[in-house]
Order: structure tokens, then sequence, then C-alpha cells
């Protein structure tokens, strides 16, 4: 009957990257499916997924488009170095985010933009931007959200390196001392000893 499908849950069951189930309604890809922030290498159980395409005789999704929703992991709090509204990247601290079509941009100044978007961003701005790391190793913007100016900068990501006095995460190297707070991702406070052996 080839009516359109469009859905949107977490993957349930996961026989191949050709073959799955996203809540009670079975999904099948092939060659000609788009894979969006994500490829079939991806995809797992629980995985978060909106498929488009259409229905076959059986009820199944003949997927045309299947897009990953990874949860926002990365996070970074700060001024806004650079802006290029015509790739959709932005730079903030140093690291560089993709947003698009999906970011939400969200703005939080005393006289907010109505219809915010990449486009009234400024070098300067500052900015709280959550995201996570795609399959090619880039950072795709979930949220972006510009508040009140404050000079203070926060980095969550998922430590690289450790030297005898430094961490190292998102490519920034961040000096640790005795008074340092150590927290988890859910803002658990941990010891130094307890921090270092996650």
């Amino acid at each position: 009957n080839n009516d359109d499908a469009e859905i949107s849950g977490f993957i349930t069951d996961f026989t191949s990257a050709e073959a799955f189930r996203v809540g009670e309604i079975d999904v099948i890809t092939n060659a000609n499916t788009v894979f969006e922030r994500c490829t079939a290498d991806d995809l797992a159980e629980n995985l978060e997924v909106e498929v488009e395409g259409e229905f076959d005789e059986n009820g199944a999704i003949i997927a045309d488009k299947v897009k990953c929703e990874f949860e926002a992991n990365i996070q970074v709090e700060s001024t806004l170095d650079a802006v290029d509204a015509d790739t959709g990247v932005i730079t903030i601290y140093g690291v560089e985010f993709t947003t698009d079509m999906s970011t939400r941009f969200q703005d939080k100044l005393d006289a907010p933009v109505t219809n915010f978007n990449i486009e009234d961003l400024a070098p300067g701005d500052y900015l709280d931007v959550k995201g996570y790391e795609q399959s090619d190793g880039t950072l795709y913007a979930v949220k972006v959200e510009r508040d009140d100016l404050d000079d203070e900068h926060e980095i969550q990501g998922f430590v690289e390196t450790v030297g005898a006095d430094t961490i190292a995460l998102l490519g920034i190297t961040v000096s640790v001392n005795d008074s340092t707070e150590y927290e988890d991702v859910d803002e658990t406070v941990l010891t130094e000893a307890d921090f270092f052996s996650m």
C-alpha cells in the first residue's frame, strides 16, 4: 500500500542495521537509506532514532532516512569565538560545533530576539552549547542558549589525557590542584582518587 511513514522512538529489538524495531514497528534499511548524524554501524538497541519511509505490505517501514538522536553528553559554556552561518559551524572556547535545522536556539537575554537562530549570533556572545560527538568525530550542537555575559567557563566531556596536574578534554588542557572539586556526569561529588579511577 506504500503509505508514507514517519516514526521516532528507541530501537527496541536490534537484529542488524538492515532489520530492527522501533517500538512495535519493524524497520528495514537498504542501500538507498540515508543516515543522518550516524552511520549504519552506530545503530544499536536503546538508540533513539527518527525514521522516514514507506510502509510495505507487511506493515514494516522501508526506511528512506534514519536520523540518530544521541544523548547530549558534551557541554561548553563560554564566549563565542566565531560563527559561520553558511556552514552552520560555531566555535566556542576553541571547540567547533556543527548546527542544523534541528538544533534548538534559545535567547535568554532580557530583550530576547524573536525566532532566534544562528544568524543572530556574534563573536563575544556568551553561550551554553550542549551536544555530542558524531560518528565522523565532529561535534553536533543539540541546543544553543545565549545568556548574559559571564566570566565563568564550563566544559563537560570525556577526559582524553591525564597529566600530573592537568587533564585534557575536547582538546582543552585544564589545570587541577588541591582545591579542584570533582563531579561525575550526574553531578555527584567525587574524591580525586575516585574521579581518576573511573
